[in-house]
């Protein structure tokens, strides 16, 4: 994913956070049984674009909200 995934309480077994992935943003998911969920959030247009390391926590908050919806 790009960089170092920090383990995330909260939703499903082995739930991660990648705070900068580089080009690939800022990238989250888990597991529950036989479902996979990743969340990848970037800003893919722009030199002055903003880094979305910055919203990484919005981007786990986003993950357990989601899970909420799924479960």
């Amino acid at each position: 994913w790009g960089g170092t995934p920090e383990p995330l309480d909260g939703p499903g077994e082995d739930a991660f956070l990648v705070r900068s992935g580089g080009d690939l943003g800022t990238t989250a998911g888990y597991r529950d049984g036989d479902t996979t969920v990743l969340l990848r959030y970037g800003i893919l247009l722009g030199e002055d674009a903003p880094d979305p390391a910055e919203q990484a926590d919005d981007v786990a908050d986003l993950l357990g909200a989601i899970d909420g919806r799924l479960g």
